[in-house]
């Protein structure tokens, strides 16, 4: 009996099949990230500060299959997304393109790509100014003046201030 679980808990491990897609976060291939930080490539391949949708449109413009995931990067939480990409076919392991084959190869011909899309290419527009707070000098506020009181005066106010240091009084020890 303890042959059969054992037999049949190796076939079970034989039959799980492994996701073969390549992961891709922004950072493997941001020039200003350094190789501790996770940058896969070398910095003079990079392009400053990719991003998710970059990435993906160089992608689908290779005709690879890919998806994004909104998943964290492991060594920097606040990097939030990455995408996942078909680099071989599942049934032969050929790859899907002749001239990508490796998984280095893939983010070389991505950062390449990059700085060709049309959204790196054209200015961002100038957003018009947001109305300030204060009118232009010269000109009356509507609300009037308020006279706000000084940050520095609120935060000492109403508090019991200990003076001296917190270090351990010279004294005889027992």
């Amino acid at each position: 009996m303890a042959e059969m679980t054992a037999a049949s808990s190796s076939r079970a491990f034989d039959e799980h099949h492994h996701d073969r897609r390549v992961i891709i976060y922004p950072i493997y291939i941001n020039s200003k990230a350094k190789i501790v930080d996770g940058r896969r490539i070398g910095a003079k391949h990079c392009v400053d500060n990719p991003t998710l949708q970059e990435i993906l449109d160089v992608l689908k413009h290779l005709g690879l299959e890919c998806e994004l995931e909104d998943k964290m990067y492991p060594r920097d939480p606040f990097q939030r997304g990455r995408v996942r990409v078909l680099l071989k076919d599942v049934v032969t392991g050929e790859p899907k393109l002749p001239s990508i084959t490796t998984r280095k190869a893939l983010l070389m011909e991505i950062s390449a790509l990059i700085p060709n899309l049309k959204s790196r290419k054209e200015p961002k527009p100038k957003q018009p100014a947001t109305a300030t707070a204060l009118p232009p000098p010269g000109v009356v506020s509507p609300l009037g003046a308020v006279a706000v009181p000084p940050a520095a005066s609120c935060a000492s106010a109403g508090g019991s201030a200990k003076s001296g240091s917190n270090k351990k009084k010279g004294g005889k020890k027992k």
